[in-house]
């Protein structure tokens, strides 16, 4: 049971900050006002943590594992917690936030990398925080160019 909490808590976690930090940054990209980011971050923050927590709930509720439900809401929380670390830096500064937020994301992912690994865990981390660093740089450069 605790390995399907912590294996549910790594993988949202990591989800909710790739797939927002990219969004953010595909935004930042495309010049968009920084309170329309806030709110699509957040709504993105919502909409994944739910996506996380249902799906992970009809999943262990279909296998018939003994805590569905802790599962789903760790899912719901860690995808949460991840997709609000790069939005922070958009509530309290108004220079350098795309560097703010991008060192916030990589110490995160470094961070979970770490955690998540099987053998190397500094590798992993430079893993899980090149891929990262990766994801929102391409999505950056598709937002600069829409």
């Amino acid at each position: 049971m605790k390995n399907n909490i912590l294996q549910a808590a790594i993988l949202s976690i990591n989800d909710g900050i790739l797939s927002n930090f990219s969004l953010i940054m595909g935004l930042v990209g495309t010049g968009m006002d920084n309170r329309l980011i806030i709110l699509a971050g957040i709504s993105a923050m919502f909409a994944g943590a739910l996506s996380m927590g249902i799906g992970e709930w009809l999943a262990t509720n279909v296998a018939h594992q003994y805590s569905p439900i802790m599962t789903a809401v760790t899912s719901f929380s860690m995808f949460a917690l991840g997709a609000f670390i790069p939005i922070i830096p958009f509530f309290f500064l108004s220079n350098n936030i795309v560097i703010v937020s991008g060192l916030l994301c990589a110490n995160v992912l470094f961070n979970v990398g770490v955690l998540d690994a099987k053998q190397n865990r500094i590798w992993s981390g430079l893993k899980h925080t090149g891929l990262g660093l990766l994801s929102a740089a391409i999505t950056y450069a598709i937002g600069s160019i829409l």
